[in-house]
């Protein structure tokens, strides 16, 4: 996933080609550990860790069939596929189609909970566990094999807060998730709630733990207080408020939609290859005003404006929404 989004962002085929071949020997090395159905299941002796909220409610995938790791591991499968498709590389493009639509079936069948209509988040001795998180629902979401008759029950299992919420690392996946389904105003009341504290605690640096036992408290005093993995929120910020995101390598071809939710104003950059995306827009009677300044090389689509070339634009985005507009959902057979 890294790959793809330096990839998307620079456009460095080179790089993909390099390390492609490396990625299919790990994603070669997982098929030792599956079962009949395509499952991964490590042993015991290997922690299965994602995210400190496991281990801080006191629970762990660790010797279980669960539902986070093989959400990812088909996440990764179809990645590596695309990848081979923009690498040119024919044979990696379906090598991995077999598991694919194996894993697809098996996921559906063995972790949605009928009764609670949730996904559990691992399976043991043939039994449901109890244990419902938003990590499993956001993974699942962004995976994209799901029959259309619990779509709308995923969606709702990635904003119950009955569920456990993942620490702010793993929110990355939620965001990425809120952004598939049009419910990225949970997204931005989260940002405000957990990374708020931060804020208002007046750190210059973004703290590992901030939903459970925030900051120095976590891990009995020893939590990091300066910690990358927490940044999730910079993404959101460029794709959902700026609304800028790649459509083609390196920015080449680029979707312009912010979003603009109760706020007044925002601004920013976006780096690319051929020079920055500069975006600035403010709240209007009639929407919100925006500023685009685009590259040479790079062109605009917007949802209601239609495209813009290289240069500097002004343009007003009428009725503005809360939600990005829909966007679909990529499985193993097309799209629904």
């Amino acid at each position: 996933l890294v790959l793809k989004d330096y990839f998307m962002h620079t456009g460095d085929v080179a790089l993909l080609r390099e390390f492609l071949p490396k990625i299919r020997r790990i994603l070669e090395e997982f098929s030792r550990y599956a079962d009949a159905r395509g499952l991964v299941n490590f042993p015991m002796e290997y922690w299965s860790f994602f995210d400190w909220s496991y281990e801080r409610n006191g629970h762990s995938l660790s010797g279980k069939t669960s539902a986070p790791l093989n959400f990812l591991y088909l996440i990764a499968l179809k990645t590596y596929e695309k990848l081979s498709l923009e690498a040119g590389d024919v044979e990696g493009q379906d090598g991995f189609q077999p598991t694919i639509l194996r894993l697809a079936v098996s996921l559906d069948e063995v972790f949605f909970n009928r009764e609670t209509g949730r996904l559990s988040d691992y399976i043991e001795a043939g039994e449901h566990s109890r244990l419902s998180s938003q990590l499993a629902h956001a993974l699942a979401l962004i995976a994209g094999e799901c029959r259309a008759g619990i779509q709308n029950d995923l969606s709702a299992g990635l904003n119950d807060s009955n569920l456990l919420i993942p620490e702010l690392y793993l929110h990355y996946f939620v965001f990425a998730a809120q952004k598939i389904v049009g419910s990225t105003k949970n997204g931005l009341e989260r940002i405000r709630k957990y990374w708020g504290k931060i804020i208002e605690a007046g750190s210059p640096t973004i703290w590992e733990f901030g939903v459970y036992r925030p900051g120095k408290d976590a891990i009995e005093g020893k939590g990091s207080l300066c910690h990358g993995f927490s940044t999730s929120p910079v993404d959101f910020f460029q794709t959902v408020i700026l609304g800028v995101i790649p459509l083609r390598p390196g920015f080449m071809e680029f979707s312009l939609d912010p979003h603009a939710f109760d706020l007044q104003f925002a601004e920013g950059r976006v780096p690319t290859p051929h020079g920055n995306i500069a975006v600035a827009w403010k709240r209007v009677p009639e929407g919100i005003s925006v500023s685009l300044q685009v590259p040479k090389g790079c062109l605009a689509v917007t949802p209601e404006n239609g495209s813009f070339g290289p240069g500097n634009h002004n343009f007003r985005i009428g009725n503005d929404s809360d939600e990005p507009h829909e966007i679909l959902l990529e499985t193993a057979h097309g799209f629904s």
